[in-house]
């Protein structure tokens, strides 16, 4: 219980973070067994980014609470973010043409549902880029 208490809002907004991705991540994953989507297959570049962003966030974390200090734990609270922001780069690149296409010629119900779940995780992913960009100018431990 200790180690809760010394937590600050950073620590909470990270997990967040981290939560948020995840929940991306397999957002993603079954979006792409859909019946539409499946074709498309899974992209790696994507599926990495958000893994990667995963566990950057969980050593910045790990970093702050061991008292780590330097150039890493600094690089840490930044490239989180940038892992974020690349995966949804990636996300859009992956899915914008697809749902541009049911929008406007494929407009059937299906599609329209497997369409949605992209568009979650596309939200999810977006939420983490905003919490990640936020935790980063924020006290992960609170001090003595």
């Amino acid at each position: 219980m200790s180690f809760l208490k010394k937590q600050s809002v950073g620590f909470y907004f990270i997990i967040v973070t981290i939560i948020a991705l995840l929940s991306s991540l397999v957002c993603y994953l079954s979006n792409c067994k859909t019946k539409y989507y499946t074709s498309f297959g899974v992209d790696t570049s994507l599926v990495a980014f958000l893994i990667i962003g995963i566990v950057v966030e969980a050593a910045y974390i790990i970093g702050v609470n061991k008292a780590v200090q330097g150039v890493v734990i600094d690089v840490f609270a930044v490239a989180g973010g940038v892992f974020c922001m690349l995966a949804m780069v990636a996300f859009l690149r992956v899915r914008a043409y697809s749902i541009a296409t049911i929008l406007t010629f494929q407009n059937n119900d299906s599609n329209l549902s497997d369409m949605k779940g992209a568009i979650v995780a596309m939200v999810l992913c977006a939420a983490a880029v905003v919490l990640s960009i936020l935790s980063s100018y924020m006290r992960v431990v609170k001090e003595d």
